[in-house]
């Protein structure tokens, strides 16, 4: 009895906490989870109009284009390496394991804005978008200038960073570069010289640039730019503000979802007449996320890791070909990759 007694007082309190961090904390779930949804539909509420959408067959009515056999272009370019290297023969592991990744997109500046092409190869689809022209953001004369500040940025960080380097077992190869994206600045409010409103004003530490706009002037960011700004603002910064809390909450916002499936099992399972549908539900839940997780994965990393695991590199070992212009101003590659045999229909 005591042990049931007990056990209830813990689920009362697992319900407690269930309910309570679900009210405080509501407006980052409908946050984070509205604006998660924006990334897939950027049109909603974001800098883009979807002027025209057309079918496979209003495609077709207008133009030439129709969808592409992405096993014909994988049997093209087999054959084309064949005959680049005689000596090498490539042969097709499966022949209807070829598929096609990707739109095909093309894009220009029109009296309205960017305008999108995006073509489907796969379906013959297409529709057209445009990106009206952003607000001015108010920058004022001093916005990109230089200026030769003494600070803490120089010799002495740069000897810090080698000991810490050095004290860590790390050997550089090369000379330290000093990052310039995300890198400290001192941010401060100076009198415009006409009056009226002060000036906001950031200088770089790295860079020694000044960048500055109105206080008053418009942040030049439409409601799309600015909820997914704030999704993606990440890590902690280097001072306690309100930056810093929203980080904090975003972190605690993430550990009480974790909670809430764990607390919402719970107490589904002390409702005994839902244990079997329930069990069947988390049966085909696990099936579906395996099979989604492990495929989106490996779309992911089909051709080697898409991630940013560091800072970029310039050209070495393993990056692509350096690339020239050619007479009309379109790059070309400088490597031997073979073409693929244009007089292969790989359209129909």
């Amino acid at each position: 009895m005591k042990s049931k007694r007990n056990y209830t007082r813990t689920m009362k309190i697992v319900r407690r906490i269930h309910m309570y961090t679900g009210l405080i904390l509501l407006p980052w779930v409908i946050f984070f989870g509205f604006s998660g949804m924006l990334f897939n539909h950027p049109e909603w509420f974001g800098p883009v109009d979807v002027v025209a959408r057309h079918s496979a067959a209003s495609v077709d009515k207008i133009s030439t284009f129709s969808p592409l056999r992405a096993d014909a272009i994988a049997n093209a370019v087999v054959e084309n390496l064949n005959a680049d290297a005689p000596d090498t023969v490539f042969k097709r592991v499966s022949n209807t394991d070829a598929v096609i990744e990707g739109k095909i997109t093309y894009q220009c500046e029109t009296d309205q804005g960017r305008a999108m092409v995006i073509l489907s190869p796969n379906h013959g689809s297409a529709n057209v978008r445009v990106f009206p022209p952003s607000e001015p953001e108010g920058k004022t004369p001093l916005d990109g200038k230089h200026l030769s500040v003494a600070t803490t940025i120089g010799d002495e960080t740069e000897e810090t960073a080698q000991a810490l380097l050095a004290e860590a077992g790390l050997k550089p190869q090369g000379p330290l570069e000093l990052s310039t994206r995300g890198g400290a600045e001192v941010r401060f409010s100076i009198e415009s010289p006409e009056g009226g409103a002060p000036w906001n004003v950031s200088y770089s530490l790295s860079e020694g640039k000044i960048s500055s706009k109105a206080s008053d002037a418009p942040h030049g960011m439409d409601f799309y730019s600015v909820v997914s700004r704030l999704h993606k603002t990440h890590h902690y910064p280097d001072r306690v503000g309100a930056r810093w809390l929203w980080t904090v909450l975003a972190d605690t916002t993430g550990i009480t979802m974790v909670f809430w499936g764990i607390s919402g099992a719970f107490m589904w399972w002390q409702i005994k007449p839902t244990r079997l549908i329930g069990i069947a539900g988390l049966s085909v839940a696990a099936v579906l996320a395996v099979a989604v997780f492990s495929g989106t994965f490996e779309n992911l990393t089909y051709n080697g890791s898409s991630g940013r695991r560091g800072p970029a590199r310039s050209a070495e070992k393993g990056s692509p070909p350096n690339q020239q212009k050619d007479e009309n101003g379109k790059a070309e590659k400088t490597d031997n990759t073979p073409k693929i045999n244009p007089t292969i229909q790989t359209s129909q």
